[in-house]
């Protein structure tokens, strides 16, 4: 897989079936802000099986009420 640049930033907004997630970050690092546990649950099954497929370096977090947790890291 070709590595991405390093001064990717990203803000995006995903909605489906009623549920929103936000991912923002730049660098290596990216942030998914839930703001339901409820909206965790679709997200982790869809991104926890491509973990593997995430370029070297990268990092992907979850929070849930300032609570941060790592999800991905490669």
């Amino acid at each position: 897989m070709t590595k991405l640049h390093p001064a990717l930033d990203l803000d995006l907004l995903i909605e489906s079936d009623g549920q929103s997630i936000s991912i923002k970050g730049s660098g290596y690092t990216f942030v998914a802000m839930v703001p339901t546990l409820g909206a965790l649950i679709p997200f982790a099954k869809i991104v926890w099986p491509m973990r593997k497929s995430f370029p070297k370096g990268y990092a992907v977090q979850v929070e849930w009420r300032g609570l941060r947790s790592p999800l991905l890291r490669s």
